[in-house]
């Protein structure tokens, strides 16, 4: 099973505040049965900017913190678009 709009990435938007939420957060998806999530950080130019690079790097980041915690959470990059004047 997979979570397709999820805010797991540490500190991009109203979602995990830190790694420690994060890997939390993904703990609690492995125990209700998923394997894979799509991390889904807004994206809203005057909140929220989030850049892809950013959103990419964050992604890497994580995934490197999973696999130290031995935490097997398959994770696909995304973004929650706002419909804005920037977009």
């Amino acid at each position: 099973m997979m979570d397709v709009h999820c805010h797991i990435l540490p500190g991009r938007d109203d979602g995990a505040r830190n790694l420690s939420e994060s890997l939390v957060m993904a703990r609690e998806l492995l125990r209700e049965g998923f394997e894979a999530v799509v991390v889904t950080p807004h994206v809203v130019a005057t909140q929220f900017p989030n850049p892809s690079d950013e959103i990419l790097a964050a992604a890497a980041c994580f995934r490197e913190a999973l696999a130290v915690e031995g935490i097997p959470l398959t994770v696909y990059t995304g973004g929650e678009y706002y419909l804005d004047r920037a977009l």
